[in-house]
């Protein structure tokens, strides 16, 4: 609509094209897909890739793996708890699974401002959870968690946030920064 605003954008090249996600806000925050030539000229009409359709979504990334863009998130799940999602989507921008939640906080915690990466057989993610610590998952190709939530640190002060995580090539090593 007119009114909306379109930012937080992310975008993945997938050897031959771009896929492009962004958040729309108003009248409320979801994330949308697109694809963009190698000109950067639209291909397709615009994709709602987040199914859940009471809460915002933030936060967004993409990433190419090779066969399919994915993207993770920080949506809200039904009990307004702060959640990080993943997806994954063919080359078009459909859903070939499911959203899924990666973390499952409840009590008034909750998890934000995700960050992930391809190895060229697992994702690593980080996240901020809480007021002030960086966890860290892996995910098989699937999004399916092949280890257990790590908590990486709490901050010196207790407010370390915004996290960000590379993978230096070595099998399952990753490094992450964050602020505090």
């Amino acid at each position: 609509s007119k009114d909306s605003i379109s930012e937080e954008s992310s975008i993945a090249w997938s050897g031959k094209e771009f896929g492009l996600i962004w958040k729309e806000s108003l009248p409320a925050s979801k994330i949308y897909f697109a694809r963009l030539d190698k000109n950067g000229v639209k291909q397709d009409i615009e994709a709602k890739i987040d199914n859940n359709i009471d809460s915002p979504s933030l936060y967004s990334s993409i990433i190419w793996d090779g066969f399919n863009y994915n993207v993770i998130w920080q949506g809200e799940d039904e009990k307004n708890e702060k959640q990080i999602y993943f997806a994954k989507l063919d080359q078009n921008g459909n859903e070939v699974l499911d959203d899924t939640a990666i973390t499952s906080n409840s009590l008034g915690n909750y998890s934000i401002f995700p960050s992930f990466v391809w190895t060229g057989s697992e994702y690593g993610v980080s996240w901020q959870q809480g007021k002030g610590s960086i966890y860290f998952i892996r995910l098989d190709k699937n999004g399916s968690k092949k280890s257990a939530e790590l908590k990486i640190s709490d901050g010196p002060k207790g407010e370390a946030k915004h996290p960000v995580i590379v993978f230096n090539g070595e099998k399952s090593k990753y490094g992450i920064i964050w602020d505090d």
